[in-house]
């Protein structure tokens, strides 16, 4: 994975390859264990997120990587996909690790959960 801020992911046993998280162009957004956000390894406030989001997206990427410690407050991952939402990222991967054994000085391919964040459709008109 690219540089960045580390953080002890969430277990999982049914996410995916996302070879795509290790390009330098990769949005990442990291999630600490007390709350704290990270766009690459540049703090960001949740308030901030949004607009930060907007200038980094370029058509190579429009997906948001999520690398959020197993212990961040659950409440600071959803600031995170409010942000993306508002920034109209459409693609959200979850950054997880997985149970499996790895030789010592073994590359591991990121993997994560993807799920796509639907559109806002306008209010309906009576």
């Amino acid at each position: 994975m690219q540089k960045g801020i580390s953080v002890q992911l969430a277990r999982t046993s049914s996410a995916v390859p996302v070879p795509d998280a290790d390009n330098q162009e990769a949005l990442i957004i990291a999630v600490t264990d007390g709350g704290g956000l990270y766009l690459g390894i540049d703090a960001v406030t949740p308030e901030g997120l949004a607009e930060k989001l907007k200038a980094r997206q370029s058509q190579h990427t429009q997906t948001l990587y999520i690398k959020a410690d197993a212990r961040a407050p659950y409440a600071s991952v959803v600031k995170v996909l409010d942000a993306a939402h508002a920034a109209h990222v459409l693609s959200v991967t979850l950054l997880t690790t997985q149970p499996k054994t790895t030789q010592v000085g073994m590359m591991v391919s990121p993997e994560g959960i993807e799920m796509e964040l639907a559109r806002s459709s306008p209010p309906a008109t009576k």
